[in-house]
C-alpha cells in the first residue's frame, strides 16, 4: 500500500459521484497491484480529516480543498488508461470511460 492520501480521498469523497471514486481502491491501477487496500493501525477517515484540517490551516478554503481532491482523483483515473501499439499508440479501446472522467475533473 502507498501514497495515503489516495485512499484518504477515496475513504472521504467515495461518496461524490463527479469524482467517480465509487469503485474504492480496487478499481484504481495505481492501487490495486499489491492487492493490500488497508494497513494495520492506519484509518483513512481519520487521515482525511486531519487533511482537511491542515487544508484549513494553512488557508485552503472549500473550493481549493476540492480542486486538490479533483486532481487526486484525476491522477488515480489517469492512472487506469493503457495504450495500444509501439510507434502509433493509442488510448486502449477499455481505457476510454477513464480517459474521460480524468480529463472531466
Amino acid at each position: 500500500r502507498n501514497y495515503h492520501v489516495f485512499y484518504q480521498v477515496l475513504r472521504g469523497c467515495g461518496a461524490d459521484e463527479s469524482l467517480g471514486l465509487s469503485g474504492g481502491a480496487p478499481s484504481f491501477w495505481y492501487l490495486n497491484q499489491s492487492g493490500v487496500f488497508s494497513a494495520d493501525g492506519i484509518d483513512d477517515a481519520d487521515g482525511f480529516a486531519r487533511l482537511v484540517e491542515a487544508f484549513g490551516c494553512v488557508g485552503y478554503d472549500e473550493g481549493r480543498q476540492q480542486q486538490v481532491f479533483r486532481l487526486v482523483s484525476g491522477l488515480l483515473h489517469l492512472g487506469n488508461v493503457s495504450f495500444d501499439g509501439e510507434d502509433e499508440s493509442a488510448v486502449a479501446a477499455g481505457a476510454a470511460e477513464s480517459l474521460s472522467r480524468a480529463q472531466s475533473l
